[in-house]
């Protein structure tokens, strides 16, 4: 497994510990939002820094896709 596979996993881990999902909820909200793409395309960013940068900016992706489809 790759470092950018082992990473995606790893923020869908801490992501499901915050929100108290389940697997599947992880699952979805990653597919629905485009997490997995987002997660991958930004890499090089994301895994540098914390867990607290590493949700603020999950949320804040989410936030803005909520809002670009109301």
């Amino acid at each position: 497994m790759d470092s950018k596979t082992k990473f995606l996993i790893y923020c869908m881990e801490i992501y499901k510990r915050e929100k108290e999902l389940n697997g599947v909820q992880v699952l979805d909200h990653f597919s629905r939002y485009n997490l997995f793409n987002y997660v991958l395309e930004f890499y090089e960013i994301l895994h540098i820094h914390g867990v607290s940068y590493i949700l603020h900016d999950i949320n804040n992706y989410i936030s803005e896709q909520n809002r670009a489809y109301s």
